[in-house]
């Protein structure tokens, strides 16, 4: 993979990432129907479109940074792990509250 392939990646991870992310934010919001006794849908919702917008965002991350390094002719290697983890924790955190303030604190 050449960096000139950059768009062609980004759009077919994102492809599989927003049909596994909606797959799962599904299965995570009946989930939480089904055994949760508190029955507040805006919080399952919350919870559930973070859940999906994680797995975008990683998606995302995790096929940009690898051509970014190999750009910069580094091994693309050595952006596997921590690095990724650590972006993508701290964007989804960020997600998460920002979810949270418009759906919960909104009201």
């Amino acid at each position: 993979i050449q960096p000139k392939d950059y768009f062609r990646v980004l759009f077919r991870e994102i492809r599989v990432a927003l049909l596994c992310g909606i797959v799962l934010a599904v299965a995570n919001f009946g989930r939480m129907i089904l055994f949760s006794s508190s029955g507040n849908f805006t919080v399952f919702f919350v919870v559930s479109a973070t859940l999906l917008c994680a797995i975008v965002v990683s998606k995302s991350i995790g096929c940009t940074l690898p051509i970014l390094a190999k750009m910069l002719h580094l091994d693309p290697a050595l952006m596997a792990g921590p690095m990724i983890t650590t972006i993508v924790d701290m964007i989804t955190l960020l997600i998460y509250f920002w979810l949270a303030n418009v759906f919960l604190m909104g009201r």
